[in-house]
């Protein structure tokens, strides 16, 4: 994936992403960068990319999971500006269906 080509992306159809990646739907993603904000996922979609929030993890940084490896979230939201994001939470309780994230993102 190019995770360059992806952010500032103009002209994505947001409504097919959001009927494609409906908040709610668990997906297997592959963890591409770690940042000091969270991390960015590999969605297996040539115009969005996946983020998760570092309120996601427990102790921030230090609960990242491994570049590379592939994990298992949940879609919470969406910035469908030329940032082309889908946001998605890794939390267990918010994957299984037990919490609610703290914010959905719309």
């Amino acid at each position: 994936m190019a995770f360059q080509g992806i952010i500032n992306r103009k002209g994505v159809d947001w409504a097919k992403i959001r009927q494609k990646y409906p908040v709610g739907i668990k997906l297997e993603c592959k963890v591409v960068v770690h940042l000091p904000f969270g991390i960015f996922l590999d969605i297996g979609d040539e115009e969005v990319i996946g983020i998760v929030a570092i309120i996601d993890f427990e102790t921030g940084v230090a609960d990242y999971p491994p570049e590379n490896s592939i994990v298992t979230g949940v879609v919470i939201g969406y910035t469908d500006d030329v940032r082309n994001q889908v946001w998605i939470s890794l939390n267990p309780k918010v994957i299984s269906g037990k919490e609610l994230p703290v914010q959905l993102r719309r």
